[in-house]
């Protein structure tokens, strides 16, 4: 029975990484053993790293020297339209969150092999990979499997601070 102050601990971790049932993924974690809070972290990280409402400083950046840079160009192109630097973010976004959700089921499922060609099917067949919490030293500790399953449960920090619970995608 883990000790009622790591339980509020690790509750109060949870919170702040905006889970809906804190104490469910710290009972989970204290009395099953499944890493919550690693897979949380990397869920949290992973989408706080995508553009947030109201930074243009990357659209800035891309239109600078846009001959270097298709991406730069065709920004461009889209801002002499008028688009609104606001609808480019949203889009970016998107695109990047949906980029990531892909992510994150290849990462947790390495032996479901899509690929056309038989034989490069057959060829793939023995390829796995995990993702893994690791020790200082980069040895691995435990395997972070399951994280898509996480993915309706946490969907990462808005940009206002409110977990994805708080948030319906459609208002964006």
């Amino acid at each position: 029975m883990p000790s009622p102050d790591k339980m509020s601990e690790l509750v109060s971790v949870f919170e702040k990484l905006g889970v809906s049932n804190p104490e469910s993924f710290a009972r989970s974690q204290l009395n099953e053993g499944i890493p919550q809070l690693s897979m949380v972290f990397f869920l949290y990280r992973a989408f706080h790293s995508l553009v947030r409402e109201g930074d243009h400083k990357w659209i800035r950046g891309l239109t600078h020297s846009p001959r270097a840079n298709p991406c730069g160009a065709a920004l461009e192109r889209i801002l002499d339209r008028g688009t609104d630097l606001n609808d480019l973010v949203t889009f970016a976004k998107c695109a990047q969150r949906e980029l990531l959700v892909d992510l994150i089921y290849i990462i947790d499922d390495a032996t479901a092999v899509h690929f056309d060609d038989e034989d490069v099917r057959r060829s793939l067949t023995p390829i796995h990979w995990r993702l893994f919490q690791v020790d200082r030293n980069g040895a691995p500790i435990v395997a972070l499997d399951g994280l898509h399953e996480l993915l309706g449960e946490f969907d990462g920090p808005k940009n206002d601070g409110r977990s994805a619970r708080d948030v319906n995608p459609d208002d964006h």
